[in-house]
């Protein structure tokens, strides 16, 4: 199965390869009705409901891992977020 068209391009760093990992780091699942890309580099942990438009690169570089609720925003929008 491919990617629908319209479908948004999601890029997922080493942190998540592991199932278990996975889970653990996107306990809410982001809404990805606007977007068109969203790439996550480094352990941030998706801790509540966001929505992604447009493009979105979210960058972390530590070896904790981060809420993503610790920006205190529900909107993110063509933009690179580094926590």
């Amino acid at each position: 199965l491919g990617a629908q068209p319209g479908s948004p391009t999601v890029t997922l760093g080493a942190a998540y390869k592991k199932i278990d990992d996975f889970d653990a780091l996107f306990p809410a699942v982001p809404s990805l009705v606007d977007a068109e890309a969203l790439n996550v580099e480094g352990r941030i942990r998706f801790d509540r409901p966001v929505r992604v438009r447009g493009r979105v690169t979210f960058r972390h570089s530590g070896e904790e891992t981060v809420d993503l609720s610790a920006l205190g925003r529900d909107v993110f929008e063509n933009e690179t977020v580094t926590l």
